[in-house]
């Protein structure tokens, strides 16, 4: 066997990180030989070197040094599902060896999907670790070469009825989506209900948390409601009473043309109320002192005229040719 070589000075310091020595490489290469020969898996290849060595290199650094140096890598086993990310063997818990539906052992059984190999590990009865569910193994084949380029594990459907774990609901449906052959709520309602009261066991400190700020909006919310309708009701007692549409009728003796028709029918003598000759010359006197035109004045005492003998006004003499 060979001898382990003797140095005092295995690395130095080049800035914040250490190299090696020659004297470090040449106790790396004689270390990495005995590990590699003893098909220690990489994560503890890591870990050994690291401690033995006073360094803290990566797994990719010792990687790559064995496959420079012609060393034989013995990779870490892999456990997980079809189309989940693997892990590392030595993650699995000492409370999931077993399983526990049948209480067999679990023992790695190979998969393979889209082009990756991997791992699951399931019982001799093929228990979903889940819900304990028989699985069966589904092969696809290329349909040009006949070679099977996928095998993975899956739940055979239909699948029996189970219940809605959503206390208040409670009822039996039959699992229809192959991609979540776990569900756990009938509907997509019932399963966030279940999610939701899940996280709030877990998490009982956020949750009190969470229902006490949604409290106080809340209550928030319903003040500001409040002094809304105050407000409003504040601003209806000091609104006037609606009037009818566009503005309050002027009385007819108000108005322009009956002020003005008025005046004319004052300059024009008694006697000489049909006389046309009266009348326009009593016009163009109101149109001298108003200053208005003679046009709209003879406009406005048509229109008076019209007014009072429609009305109750005194009537004008039926002959009157204006």
């Amino acid at each position: 066997m060979q001898a382990q070589p003797q140095s005092s000075a295995l690395t130095y310091p080049h800035g914040s990180a250490l190299r090696f020595t020659p004297a470090g490489l040449r106790v790396l290469g004689w270390r990495m030989g005995q590990l590699c020969a003893q098909r220690t898996q990489g994560p503890e290849l890591t870990k050994i070197l690291n401690r033995e060595l006073g360094v803290n290199r990566k797994l990719d650094y010792y990687w790559k040094w064995a496959k420079a140096h012609g060393l034989e890598w013995t990779p870490a086993q892999r456990i997980g599902r079809p189309g989940h990310r693997v892990a590392p063997v030595e993650l699995l818990p000492k409370d999931q060896q077993f399983c526990k539906f049948c209480e067999g052992v679990r023992a790695p059984v190979p998969y393979q999907l889209s082009g990756r190999n991997g791992t699951l590990f399931l019982c001799a009865t093929r228990c979903c670790p889940e819900c304990g569910a028989k699985l069966e193994v589904h092969e696809i084949q290329n349909k040009a070469t006949g070679k099977v380029e996928a095998r993975h594990w899956s739940h055979p459907f239909p699948m029996p009825p189970r219940k809605c774990l959503n206390p208040k609901c409670g009822v039996e449906f039959v699992p229809t989506n192959k991609k979540n052959p776990h569900q756990e709520g009938c509907s997509k309602r019932c399963t966030q209900i279940i999610s939701v009261r899940r996280w709030e066991k877990n998490h009982p400190e956020k949750a009190l948390d969470l229902q006490q700020r949604s409290s106080q909006n809340r209550q928030r919310k319903v003040k500001l409601a409040e002094d809304l309708a105050r407000e409003v009701a504040e601003l209806k007692a000091h609104i006037q009473p609606k009037r009818g549409p566009g503005r309050p009728a002027e009385p007819e003796h108000q108005k322009s043309y009956f002020r003005i028709g008025k005046q004319v029918e004052t300059q024009i003598p008694k006697r000489l109320k049909g006389d046309k000759n009266a009348i326009v010359a009593a016009r163009r006197l109101v149109s001298e002192k108003t200053r208005m035109p003679y046009d709209l004045i003879a406009q406005y005492h048509k229109t008076f005229r019209q007014t009072l003998s429609e009305g109750s006004g005194p009537r004008l003499a039926a002959n009157s040719s204006v």
